[in-house]
């Protein structure tokens, strides 16, 4: 399920555990993408706030508040 946002955040996750930011944030954006065109589809605050979490870890304090908003 390559499309599916909540597989694609699981793995994201796991990715900024193991220090792959760059890859773990393109995916964390290709999921909120697809999400927000799925109208049926729950925005997920959870992986809003790990992301932004990595982004501060990784000194992007600005886009991190960003994506906290």
């Amino acid at each position: 399920m390559p499309n599916n946002p909540t597989i694609m955040r699981s793995l994201a996750f796991a990715l900024a555990n193991v220090g792959n930011n760059d890859d773990a944030e393109k995916l964390y954006r290709d999921s909120f993408a697809i999400s927000a065109e799925d109208k049926g589809s729950i925005d997920d605050a959870y992986a809003h706030a790990d992301f932004a979490y990595m982004l501060g870890k990784i000194g992007r304090q600005g886009f991190a508040i960003e994506e906290m908003k």
